[in-house]
């Protein structure tokens, strides 16, 4: 099915996209007028979603995903459809509230539709400092969100949270995009910053996740000029490593070691936000090409740390110092 444009009652802007949705998105920035006069790129809608999308090309317990078309179910909350490239998102709600839906569209679902417009999508963090973007990188927990936060405490623009798109300008310079102004804190990270979990808004009832607006947002991309992928001590072997002169200083006990060639493409793949779903619609060739081209462009530096409790200060400092020498050496 598709969505008629008479139930665009909400406009946004995020990723660079024009965003039209039948449901209210406070997560999102409104639009300005000039844009939502416009045809949207993305448009978001209820209606029914089908119980089979054909033969998936990859899935998991709650998706499926093909060229065309990713399916995802969340049992009590809604069935999602991402289709026509990414152009559209059919919701069929089957029990969640307004928060619930919203909460796993920004997930998971997000994802799909980035990488349906054929996006380089990692799992990232990215703030802006003098000279450009840095995007910092990581699994689940390594700390993104919470050192992007930290760093726009410092004064650092956040530009995206969690996920992190890269698109070569026509200039042939890596750009970030701009994502939309709100982040996701767990309980304990919250309290890190300062803030009462009572004083925000819980991604979902009875979630001990909050909804965390970002203290200083950029609405413009930014040229790309490092990448920090964040690594826990106990997830990577020293031992296993012997950096030498690429090992880079780096504040207290962390260590800062710059991947070169493949390996930091590898990285790269890695940290795509949910590959599977690159594999679910058929663009890993296209993939590697950009990940390669990235890694081949800016530098990619892997921050070794203790629990992120007891460095986020050293953490935002590696990131800073990284980000400045990047472009020391860009000129």
């Amino acid at each position: 099915m598709s969505i008629p444009a008479e139930d665009d009652a909400y406009h946004y802007v995020a990723y660079g996209l024009h965003v039209a949705s039948s449901l209210a998105l406070p997560e999102l920035r409104p639009a300005p007028q000039e844009v939502a006069t416009t045809e949207p790129d993305l448009r978001i809608g209820f209606g029914t979603v089908p119980d089979d999308i054909g033969e998936p090309l990859a899935e998991r317990v709650t998706w499926a995903g093909r060229a065309g078309a990713w399916r995802h179910e969340i049992h009590g909350v809604a069935r999602y459809l991402v289709q026509k490239e990414g152009s559209e998102v059919v919701i069929e709600r089957t029990g969640g509230t307004d928060a619930d839906v919203r909460a796993f569209l920004f997930g998971t679902t997000l994802g799909a539709i980035l990488h349906q417009r054929q996006m380089f999508v990692l799992h990232a963090s990215a703030v802006v400092g003098p000279g450009g973007a840095v995007v910092v990188a990581g699994r689940s927990g390594a700390g993104k969100s919470t050192t992007a936060v930290e760093l726009a405490r410092r004064g650092h623009p956040i530009l995206s949270d969690d996920k992190t798109v890269v698109q070569f300008d026509a200039d042939g310079t890596p750009m970030v995009l701009s994502g939309y102004p709100t982040t996701r804190l767990w309980e304990d990270a919250v309290e890190r910053m300062g803030t009462a979990p009572s004083d925000l808004a819980p991604l979902r009832e009875d979630a001990r996740k909050y909804l965390y607006e970002v203290p200083a947002f950029q609405t413009e991309p930014a040229p790309l000029r490092a990448i920090v992928v964040l690594q826990p001590w106990n997830e990577i072997s020293l031992d296993a490593h012997d950096p030498g002169d690429a090992r880079l200083d780096a504040p207290g006990v962390l260590v800062a070691e710059r991947l070169q060639g493949p390996a930091a493409a590898k990285v790269l793949l890695k940290m795509t936000y949910r590959r599977r779903i690159v594999e679910s619609a058929g663009l890993q060739v296209p993939h590697f090409a950009w990940a390669m081209r990235i890694a081949g462009a800016v530098p990619v530096v892997q921050v070794i740390r203790p629990r992120l409790a007891q460095t986020l200060g050293e953490v935002a400092d590696a990131v800073e110092a990284q980000l400045a020498r990047a472009v020391a050496e860009a000129g």
